[in-house]
């Protein structure tokens, strides 16, 4: 029994009120037994390891933020952008309309479990950009061919509603987006650093 509760509930077996009319020496040996082989080695047993994480990274340009999480495999998710409004959309981006500071908080859900995240944001243009200054494509605007640094590859390229676009990969640290409009790509390069670019294609 105490085995099922630190399994389920994630808790100290001590935290238990189940006794089932056993004796308080019986019952505190049977708790630091589950405490020392289940309770500190939770996932050594798995137990957890398929558990929501509600990170995620944000790419700003000035008042524009995109929204993306860090764990891939969640069933849904839903974004407070700490301005009023929200969205469902799992890579959003969001224009807010004043400059200012804003918590935006993120709820994902796995497995029927829910987490909870939350990043406070600066709206504006003297604020610190995710964008590494250093890191170019070009050219910017394109008429659909983009070249992308040496040892980098694209991981994905999203529309601004966070709409996954087809892209094809060439040669020569080259993709080629055929579809006219704003996108974000998703970078990484060999340090597996991740970056993220907007591009428009004309």
């Amino acid at each position: 029994a105490y085995t099922f509760y630190t399994s389920i509930y994630r808790k100290s077996p001590y935290n238990s009120s189940y006794t089932n009319g056993l004796p308080q020496t019986t019952i505190d040996t049977i708790h630091m037994a589950v405490s020392a082989v289940l309770l500190d080695s939770l996932s050594k047993f798995n137990i957890g390891v398929s558990d929501p994480s509600a990170k995620f990274t944000v790419l700003k340009d000035e008042c524009t933020f995109t929204f993306d999480p860090v764990n891939e495999n969640i069933d849904a998710g839903h974004w407070d952008f700490g301005d009023g409004t929200s969205s469902d959309t799992l890579v959003p981006t969001h224009t807010y309309a004043r400059e200012g500071k804003y918590t935006a908080k993120f709820s994902a859900t796995q497995c029927g479990k829910t987490s909870v995240d939350s990043l406070t944001l600066t709206c504006g243009t003297n604020s610190i950009k995710f964008l590494d200054s250093d890191f170019i494509i070009y050219p910017n605007p394109s008429t659909g061919d983009i070249v992308i640094p040496d040892g980098c590859s694209v991981l994905e390229v999203r529309d601004l509603l966070g709409k996954s676009i087809e892209f094809e990969s060439q040669r020569n640290n080259q993709i080629r987006i055929d579809a006219k409009g704003v996108y974000i790509l998703k970078i990484s390069n060999n340090l597996n650093q991740k970056f993220f670019k907007k591009i428009l294609i004309e």
